[in-house]
Parts: structure tokens; sequence; C-alpha cells
């Protein structure tokens, strides 16, 4: 793994990759200070898409957190660095095209397969074709999942509850077309908000309640005459 490690300059900031498996994997310290992140951030990643390593550094030999181009595309999605978009584009246009510079990784070993059995160099541009095949098809979904990443990432560092039109509004800011009214529509046609108009109009029913799903704010309400009235308000969690 250590004789793999190269070392690219992003600006001021090292990035260091390594080889395995065929596949370029990136330390995940590089892009993370490259990002803005911390390295917190790779909790959130799937297991095919991190993994641990040993690697040489000024210290000594280290285990650190390595991550494949799948990986490096999801941190780069949850970076809010102006730079992120212009990094991506430095890595896939620089970068992997600086690894795969012959038109496959060309260690040693692989020239000298190349040398032995021919075959080996076919087999080796047919892997080169399937990968960037899936790169390609990688940069497309994850361009066309942007949108509900940031919306699932915005609510789920949400820790409070919010109000069912607010929560319209997110939604209309995320590209789903819906306003306060029909999304209230909506819950109360699912089975989240009760139905059957009276004191309990609008508020959550028990299936809604017991998922956690919902929350009940009692709000203070003061009349003209100096007299309250307790309303009850539904809110999402």
């Amino acid at each position: 793994m250590e004789n793999n490690l190269q070392i690219f300059n992003y600006g001021e900031n090292e990035m260091r990759t390594v080889y395995e498996d065929g596949e370029p994997w990136f330390i995940a310290k590089d892009v993370c200070e490259i990002l803005g992140l911390t390295t917190e951030v790779t909790r959130r990643l799937d297991e095919d898409e991190k993994g641990l390593r040993k690697i040489q550094t000024l210290g000594g030999s280290q285990n650190m957190t390595i991550i494949n181009e799948s990986g490096l595309y999801s941190l780069i999605l949850r970076s809010t660095k102006p730079g992120a978009k212009q990094f991506r584009k430095w890595v896939t246009g620089t970068v992997l095209p600086s690894i795969r510079k012959t038109g496959f990784y060309a260690t040693p070993h692989t020239i000298d397969s190349i040398i032995a059995d021919p075959d080996n160099f076919i087999k080796v541009l047919q892997e080169l074709k399937a990968t960037r095949t899936k790169a390609a098809e990688l940069e497309t979904q994850i361009e066309n999942d942007r949108p509900k990443v940031l919306f699932a990432e915005a609510v789920d560092a949400s820790k409070d509850s919010i109000l069912i039109g607010n929560f319209a509004t997110i939604l209309k800011q995320n590209g789903i077309d819906i306003g306060q009214n029909r999304l209230f529509a909506w819950f109360r046609e699912n089975g989240w908000l009760i139905r059957c108009r009276g004191e309990r109009w609008n508020l959550p029913t028990q299936r809604g309640l017991n998922r956690g799903f919902f929350e009940i704010k009692q709000t203070v309400i003061t009349n003209p005459d100096g007299s309250k009235i307790v309303r009850p308000t539904p809110k999402i969690t």
C-alpha cells in the first residue's frame, strides 16, 4: 500500500492517494481539510466507500481512513465550501487522468503481466472502459441526487421541531411543489393528522405520535377581553 502512495498538490493543500484492487483511494483527512469538513463526516459513508490502511507519514506508519471515488463525491456534496465544485473538477480532470495517464495504472506488476501475456492488456483496457462508464454514471447520479441529499442533510441537522407550514417551505425550496394547505391535506389523507372536524382537527393521530414524527405544542392566546385560551398546534419533529 505504502509503495503506491502518490501526492497531488491542490493550492497549498496536499492530497495523498493510494491504489488498491485496481482503484484509486484518497486519504480522508486530506480531502476533509480541503473541503472544510471534519473527519467525523466519514462515519456517514457506506462501508464499501471507506477503509482503514497503514500510511507512511513523517511520524511513522499510521492507520488512516481512506475513501474511494464514490466516498469522495459524497464528501464533496456535504461540503458548503464555495470551492467544492472546483475541487471536484480538479479531481476528475487532473488527479484521476494522472493516475491513469497510460490508460491504466501501470504498476511494475501490471507491465510484467502485459509483457508475459498480451491478452492481459486487453483485459486491462476492458476494465478501464467499465470503470469510466461506472464513473460517468455515478457523476450523473450524484448531480441528480444532489437536491435530495441537501434536503436530507438539512432535516437531519435540525434538532428542533418545526411547524408544518415551515416544513412545506423547506420542501418547496428543495424542488417539491407543495404548499401548506396541500401538505396538511396530504397528512390527513395518509392518516398522520386527524380528519374529523372539531377541536382535534389537524392534530397528529396516535400513529403519528407513536412513531415520533409529530409533537403537539400548546400555544397560549390572549383574547381582547383578557381571557386566555390554550390552542394545540401540530409540529413535525
